[in-house]
């Protein structure tokens, strides 16, 4: 089963959907680098809502197929631009404007220079 991490967030996507992702953050050394490394792996729950109360149960998982790009190196995260993640991606705007706060916070947060790890 999926666990979720303390950096899960629930975000209404540009399509309507509501989608949990959980991101995981870690430097792995402080170096000259400056590369951001991306990891991209996608899971899709199928949940029961009970209509009673509202309550949600976890039923299950369902294939979910992979990203276009499942691995992406950002050099110079310095000069980060969240505007250039989405063309990268090829994600939800939302998403990808998330995710680009997500990476500006933890390279702020760890004063990079990287490399940063983050998988989604």
């Amino acid at each position: 089963m999926f666990e979720r991490g303390a950096n899960c967030s629930l975000i209404m996507l540009e399509s309507g959907e509501q989608a949990t992702i959980d991101i995981e953050a870690t430097v792995s050394c402080k170096c000259s680098s400056n590369t951001l490394e991306i990891r991209l792996k996608r899971h899709t729950e199928v949940l029961l809502v009970h209509q009673r109360d509202g309550s949600v149960d976890i039923i299950g998982s369902q294939k979910t197929p992979p990203f276009p790009i499942p691995h992406i190196l950002l050099k110079d995260i310095g000069s980060f631009d969240p505007h250039n993640i989405n063309p990268l991606l090829q994600l939800d705007p939302v998403l990808c404007k998330h995710i680009s706060v997500i990476i500006d916070s933890k390279a702020a947060e760890e004063r990079v220079p990287g490399p940063l790890y983050i998988s989604l």
